[in-house]
């Protein structure tokens, strides 16, 4: 490596650490599954996370390891539209580590709703799937899974078991997709689905997800974009 090119890294690592450190990042999900999420980020910068424990009986505040209490801010909060809407006011990217199907396609509305651009994970035994979605770009989280051929959402948190190396995968994950968009480094399409089977190895990327015009959700973004008010 020559001098210049190390000089180049350093910057950009220099440039990464501070717009992370000033980025106010919203968990969502249970501190069992997004803690992982919450330390990459911690380490690669950012210093505004905060952690919001939606999923009913999952472990609270006082149950985290005291270890942990440095890496963000953790909410306890009870599963409401207004609440989410109210928690997530002032962030600048929301993450989804949801267990419970139907509360990410409400996070998923309300992001679309209020602006806020969505990492979201969905994980079933060994299989995941991993999304960005940017308002005025993307698809809702409605149109884009039977786009992506997941035609069919459980009513009911799943229950097929998901052992924790899985989880660790897609948090990091997770992790370098927030990074990439906040620091503006690499390539987030918006449109692309990334699925991946653990078991066999299979990789799968779903592209063309854009908002879909005729949608009450994702369609006025759309619309709103390429037809402003004038």
């Amino acid at each position: 490596m020559s001098l210049n090119e190390s000089s180049s890294n350093k910057y950009h690592a220099s440039r990464i650490q501070d717009v992370l450190c000033a980025a106010n990042i919203f968990v969502v999900g249970t501190y069992a599954t997004a803690l992982s999420v919450v330390r990459d980020l911690y380490k690669a910068g950012a210093k505004k996370i905060s952690l919001l424990n939606v999923d009913a009986g999952s472990t609270k505040t006082e149950n985290v390891d005291a270890t942990e209490n440095s890496f963000c801010q953790k909410i306890d909060l009870d599963w409401t539209i207004a609440n989410i809407e109210n928690a997530i006011s002032g962030a600048d990217l929301v993450i989804d580590t949801l267990s419970d199907w139907q509360k990410k396609l409400a996070l998923s509305d309300v992001c679309m709703e209020n602006d806020k651009v969505l990492v979201h994970s969905g994980i079933t035994g060994f299989r995941f799937q991993i999304y960005t979605m940017i308002p005025g770009r993307s698809a809702c989280l409605r149109c884009a899974l039977p786009l992506a051929g997941i035609d069919e959402v459980p009513r009911k948190p799943a229950v097929e078991s998901t052992i924790d190396a899985v989880i660790e995968l897609v948090d990091a994950w997770l992790s370098l997709e927030s990074i990439k968009y906040l620091a503006k480094i690499g390539i987030v399409q918006g449109n692309e689905l990334f699925k991946f089977d653990c078991l066999s190895g299979e990789f799968e990327v779903i592209r063309g997800l854009d908002g879909e015009p005729d949608c009450p959700d994702c369609g006025r973004k759309v619309n709103r974009r390429l037809y402003p008010i004038l």
